[in-house]
């Protein structure tokens, strides 16, 4: 490990903390009251249907953790489960209509706000935090999430 590349993984354990409160602060002003957590679970639900072991693997959380946040949303009318008429033991998850519209909303309210952050800087800094973006995307992006969004 280089010094160069010790003092970058130090800066991105002081930044990203940092980026991740603010986002977190303004998520919570959502008149939706929705928690970052509420987003990622209705963005994977955006992409496809999973039932409740496989959203609580993909979000690293218990199942019980995982089934009281999935009857608070399905309670909100934004999931909806869906018994398998092969085996009832299996139940998917989905986005609902209103759950779409709700991350749709959320997703606009939230690249606004980043956006006017954003705006606050000259264009080649605007360029820079967007090669930096890629570049993590790049180093820890889900390639089957972003084959997903590309279809």
């Amino acid at each position: 490990m280089t010094a160069k590349t010790k003092a970058t993984a130090s800066k991105f354990w002081e930044v990203v903390p940092a980026v991740m409160r603010s986002i977190f602060a303004e998520s919570r002003r959502s008149h939706h009251n929705l928690s970052p957590n509420h987003m990622r679970i209705l963005r994977v639900l955006s992409l496809k249907t999973c039932n409740l072991s496989e959203l609580a693997e993909h979000q690293d959380v218990s199942l019980p953790t995982m089934s009281s946040t999935v009857q608070t949303l399905v309670e909100r009318g934004w999931l909806a489960r869906e018994e398998s008429a092969q085996d009832r033991r299996v139940t998917r998850l989905s986005l609902t209509v209103k759950g779409r519209q709700v991350l749709v909303d959320e997703h606009k309210r939230l690249v606004a706000w980043m956006s006017a952050r954003l705006e606050t800087l000259d264009p080649h800094e605007v360029t820079q935090v967007e090669q930096g973006l890629q570049t993590l995307l790049d180093l820890f992006g889900d390639p089957q999430v972003a084959a997903e969004l590309q279809e």
